[in-house]
């Protein structure tokens, strides 16, 4: 099994580089690994952006937003 640490991890390392196709596929394999967790949402976000897809990404920022909301109490 896939860890989504690593996954995000290698992601955001692909986002540096300006690969967003390739931390995108990490990113959407982390969140299937881990649904719930909002930093692989933070990652998609990130990248659909990159890609030029600005609606797609601010959408998954706030669903990251709201994840760690719940997490942490703050709603």
């Amino acid at each position: 099994m896939e860890s989504p640490t690593m996954l995000v991890r290698r992601g955001f390392a692909n986002v540096v580089l300006g690969r967003m196709e390739d931390a995108l596929e990490d990113a959407r394999r982390a969140e299937g690994i881990s649904p719930e967790w909002p930093t692989a949402h933070y990652l998609q976000g990130m990248a659909l952006i990159g890609l030029g897809m600005e609606l797609d990404g601010h959408e998954k920022l706030r669903i990251a937003a709201s994840l760690e909301a719940q997490r942490t109490g703050r709603n």
